[in-house]
C-alpha cells in the first residue's frame, strides 16, 4: 500500500493538467495562424456520368472502367464514384 496517495495522487493531477494546458495551446495557435494566400484561383470543369444499374455486376464494372479510361484520355480526373454515378473534373483553363 502506497504511504503517501496524496502526493501520488498530486502528481498524476499535476501531469494530466500539464498534457491538457498544453493541448489546449496548440490548438489555440493553430485557430490563430493565418492562411497563406492561394497563388491562383483555379476553375473546374465538373461532369457526372450514369452507369446504368440494371446490368450485371461483370457488364457494370467493365463500363465503368471502359468510361473511367476514356474520360481520362480526354483529360478528366475522376472525383467520385458510387450510387451509380462516376464524377469527374478537369481544369476549366
Amino acid at each position: 500500500m502506497l504511504k503517501r496517495p496524496n502526493l501520488v495522487l498530486g502528481v498524476i493531477c499535476a501531469l494530466v493538467g500539464c498534457a491538457a494546458g498544453m493541448a489546449g495551446r496548440s490548438v489555440a495557435m493553430a485557430a490563430e495562424a493565418p492562411l497563406p494566400e492561394p497563388k491562383a484561383i483555379h476553375r473546374w470543369q465538373g461532369q457526372c456520368r450514369a452507369m446504368v444499374p440494371s446490368m450485371s455486376v461483370e457488364t457494370l464494372a467493365r463500363q465503368a472502367n471502359e468510361e473511367i479510361q476514356r474520360m481520362g484520355d480526354a483529360g478528366w480526373e475522376l472525383v467520385s464514384a458510387g450510387d451509380g454515378f462516376l464524377c469527374f473534373k478537369r481544369p476549366a483553363d
